[in-house]
């Protein structure tokens, strides 16, 4: 819980400090949804050769403030949900494999920092790009566990970092890129954008197990002040 507290003490001090900045500093509320697995386990493994991958979804508030007309540096404080189909090693002494597999669904609070270059193409239409990197916690999540035999039987499980999965790591890092259009709507701009997350620590400790997701994001942007020439 002292983890948890220090994260969200840190999402609030660097949006408060990014926000009173001089500059015309936006504000961008943004969704996505895609995919997230991890490692891939061996094909004698797996029930087949596709990849294995489960629903991903995020929410986001990005913070820019911009350097000059074309580059800006910020954070994105937010929630992420990430995980794999196919959860590979042992669990509560049984090996995943054929006769027994389970679905890995962890919750996420994140804290990306942002660089992100911007420019016209056409119009009113912007292309952006985004990248940087930052530290992610597990706050929660369930496992899916399914007995393959004669009638299959699944049953869920919540995360208990205590006991059973005392081995997970909840400090996450890895980094962060996008690549999006923006058009003006309103005082603001809707923002359409495709992202991808690279994790660099493998969550069960004992296996290859780095996080990766991809998605479809769709936002808002709307300036939180005004800029300094408008004196």
């Amino acid at each position: 819980m002292k983890t948890l507290r220090s994260f969200l003490i840190c999402c609030t001090i660097t949006l408060l400090s990014t926000t009173v900045a001089q500059a015309q500093t936006t504000m961008t509320i943004k969704s996505q949804y895609g995919q997230a697995w991890q490692q891939q386990p061996p094909l004698s493994l797996r029930s087949s050769d596709k990849e294995l991958n489960i629903p991903h979804y995020s929410f986001n508030v990005e913070v820019f403030k911009p350097i000059n007309d074309h580059f800006a540096i910020g954070a994105a404080p937010g929630f992420s949900r990430r995980g794999t189909e196919f959860e590979f090693g042992f669990l509560n002494g049984f090996f995943v494999g054929a006769s027994f597999r389970a679905r890995l669904f962890l919750n996420y609070l994140e804290l990306p920092f942002l660089a992100k270059i911007e420019t016209n193409i056409f119009r009113k239409l912007t292309v952006h790009g985004q990248f940087g990197a930052g530290l992610s916690y597990l706050a929660g999540g369930y496992r899916e566990a399914t007995t393959i035999g004669s009638e299959a039987t699944t049953t869920t499980q919540d995360l208990d970092f205590e006991f059973s999965d005392a081995e997970l790591s909840r400090i996450d890092f890895g980094g962060y890129g996008s690549l999006g259009l923006g058009y003006p709507i309103g005082n603001g701009q809707i923002i359409l954008s495709g992202n991808y997350y690279y994790g660099f620590v493998d969550v069960d400790q004992k296996n290859e197990s780095l996080n990766r997701n991809w998605g479809v994001g769709l936002g808002y942007q709307f300036p939180l002040s005004k800029a300094n020439d408008e004196d």
